[in-house]
């Protein structure tokens, strides 16, 4: 499983040395590294699983607060049926952040095949402001 690429509306209006057309394209913008958003933003983010196969995905999205708590839970059972013909499987998430209250919070995707076996993860720390 890729790491997170992440970007936001608005995030084109920063100025870039190079813009991968790719990414841009599957984030409907560029990527970015700032990971602070106004509330009234849609965060984006992508990542690719490697070798996924012919066996069931289910990826989950979650997001949690600074205490911890899950704020948002998001299942997508079944994303199989988008494995290409190399094998590999690209997910995205758009997440309006108009819901979220100022803060700090840590998206995580998680990516299962095998029941029994721990799922692939990756996380992103994002702060939330008005």
């Amino acid at each position: 499983m890729s790491g997170l690429v992440v970007s936001a509306t608005g995030a084109g209006q920063v100025p870039s040395a190079s813009i991968d057309s790719g990414f841009s394209a599957m984030l409907e913008g560029p990527p970015t590294t700032s990971r602070t958003f106004a509330s009234d933003q849609t965060l984006r983010a992508y990542t690719e699983l490697k070798d996924a196969g012919n066996a069931p995905v289910e990826i989950v999205t979650v997001v949690r607060d600074a205490a911890g708590r899950e704020v948002l839970r998001r299942p997508e059972p079944a994303v199989h049926a988008r494995v290409t013909d190399s094998n590999s499987l690209g997910y995205a998430i758009d997440l309006p952040l108009t819901p979220f209250a100022p803060g700090d919070y840590v998206l995580r995707v998680e990516a299962s095949s095998t029941p029994g076996r721990p799922a692939l993860s990756r996380d992103v720390a994002f702060t939330v402001r008005r």
